[in-house]
């Protein structure tokens, strides 16, 4: 994806909101459907997140290209819950 802006010709960044079904966990990683990958800065995030679940995550765009986790929302039995990594919160 190209991430440079377009009158600057300079990296861009900055937060977004994506949506996605959980189909992987690794150690560093998420994956949604569609193969997008998001870094995890904390294991925190996952707390009560299992593979299948729909997600809502705030991530900011890494100037190469990379998104890592801000933020996880989930809905849960009509309930939010969400999750900041630890210094965050």
């Amino acid at each position: 994806m190209n991430t440079t802006g377009k009158r600057t010709g300079r990296p861009v960044s900055g937060q977004h909101v994506i949506i996605g079904k959980l189909t992987a966990i690794g150690k560093r990683y998420i994956t949604l459907g569609a193969g997008t990958q998001v870094l995890l800065p904390d294991r925190h995030l996952l707390k009560g997140i299992e593979v299948g679940m729909s997600l809502t995550l705030v991530v900011t765009r890494q100037n190469d290209g990379g998104m890592v986790a801000e933020r996880i929302v989930r809905f849960d039995d009509g309930k939010l819950f969400t999750r900041a990594p630890e210094n965050q919160e």
